[in-house]
């Protein structure tokens, strides 16, 4: 059993690398972990090269490839550390593919797909907490 990667796949490693060392250089990681955001214009880019649908059904404006392929550019992602709601979106589109109505899948997959759309992933309680966390710093916290 070959449990190496196919050629596209070492494709799409290898694309993904070298746009993410020349997009997500250190500077603009710590200039993001500061400012406590992610980087809009890297993650336009990467909607526009149709990453954020690679594992998303074409019916629904995605890639239609797979797990795998997910995995490759989440691997690039995390050794870039590129500023992006990349990964919770992917989940997001992951989960509602899987388990979500088709009412749900024909309007959320298709703007989590093109990257107009982002999610993101969290607990009630975790939400709880960080109002709680906001509202002890004297913020005032914004729906």
């Amino acid at each position: 059993m070959d449990f190496d990667l196919t050629e596209d796949q070492k494709e799409i490693k290898s694309t993904a690398r070298s746009l993410l060392e020349a997009r997500s250089p250190w500077t603009k990681v710590r200039e993001a972990s500061e400012s406590g955001a992610y980087d809009p214009a890297l993650y336009k880019e990467l909607s526009e090269l149709g990453w954020p649908g690679i594992a998303v059904a074409e019916e629904h404006g995605g890639q239609g490839l797979g797990a795998v392929e997910l995995a490759v550019l989440l691997e690039e992602l995390g050794y870039a550390v590129a500023a992006t709601p990349f990964l919770a979106s992917a989940v997001a589109a992951s989960i509602i593919q899987a388990h979500g109505t088709s009412d749900q899948q024909s309007k959320w997959l298709p703007r989590l797909a093109s990257g107009e759309q982002t999610a993101g992933i969290g607990t009630r309680d975790l939400a709880a907490d960080a109002a709680a966390a906001v509202d002890r710093n004297g913020v005032a916290a914004q729906a």
